[in-house]
């Protein structure tokens, strides 16, 4: 099987080459996260038109017949200022006209329907999963539990944790590099919150009902996608202690010692436990 996925170098942004279609995918725009800055005394401008701007960018560069954002489009949940409505909107209108769009919903997404433009396809927060030859793609934010057909797929993408690494320098400097987090689960371990969705709502998990989840359920490469928006803070994998957001990377699933670090520009960090050694940790 030919590896369709390939992030883009130093950008949060990756490809996913199928037969008959191109797709770049993001997550995590937060647009409006500023007022929140400004809230605690950081003023800075508004970020849309960078936004927008970097997005058409990586469009016209890739040249894709969709983009797909997994979720987060906005910050503020559900107070959202005039100006960050008509930003989403416009930016969404804008890069409609020159690719397909579609949004897997995040958990910051809540009303967003009122802020999109007619011609952008929307999935619910659950994903939804793209098949291609022998190849099984899903796609989903990462702060629900994804539809049970995701869990057959050879990779999973996802956002929400917007995973970071912590470094720091001689003179005690500090901050943080975006990175890519890619992970495996325990497939024996994860059965047991989807065995009762193959029979009855309600009914108590029964041995066969776990022994025909495992039939269903496989073992796909997670690949948890850096925010796009660089403003954000996010999951540092070299701090101690590392608690994942989110249902499918929760540590009784995640097979810690599978993951795989890489920054933006393409260095592999190795696994977690090398991540941890990269800067000295607070006592």
């Amino acid at each position: 099987m030919v590896k369709p996925i390939f992030p883009i170098i130093d950008e949060p942004a990756l490809l996913m080459n199928f037969s008959n279609r191109k797709i770049m995918c993001i997550a995590d725009l937060h647009l409006g996260y500023e007022f929140l800055l400004a809230q605690k005394g950081v003023v800075i401008p508004f970020q849309v038109e960078e936004m927008k701007a970097k997005i058409l960018d990586l469009v016209e560069l890739t040249n894709p017949d969709d983009l797909i954002i997994l979720g987060d489009i906005k910050h503020n949940i559900f107070n959202v200022l005039s100006s960050e409505w008509r930003g989403v909107t416009k930016l969404l209108e804008e890069i409609s006209r020159k690719t397909r769009v579609q949004i897997v919903l995040g958990n910051h997404d809540a009303n967003l329907n009122l802020l999109l433009p007619k011609n952008i396809l929307v999935h619910s927060s659950k994903g939804f999963l793209i098949v291609d030859d022998d190849v099984k793609v899903g796609l989903v934010h990462g702060h629900a539990w994804p539809k049970l057909d995701l869990l057959q797929a050879d990779y999973i993408i996802t956002g929400h944790n917007h995973p970071v690494i912590e470094m720091r320098d001689e003179l005690g400097g500090k901050w943080f590099e975006p990175v890519w987090l890619e992970v495996q689960w325990s497939k024996e371990k994860i059965v047991a919150p989807f065995a009762g969705n193959l029979g009855s709502r309600g009914a108590s998990f029964s041995s066969e009902d776990s022994k025909n989840a495992l039939v269903q359920i496989g073992n796909p490469k997670i690949i948890v996608m850096p925010a796009f928006n660089p403003l954000l803070g996010g999951v540092a994998l070299n701090r101690p202690e590392i608690n994942f957001l989110g249902p499918i990377l929760s540590p009784n699933f995640v097979e810690k010692g599978t993951a795989k670090v890489k920054l933006l520009d393409g260095t592999f960090l190795g696994s977690l436990e090398n991540c941890s050694r990269l800067v000295k940790q607070d006592k």
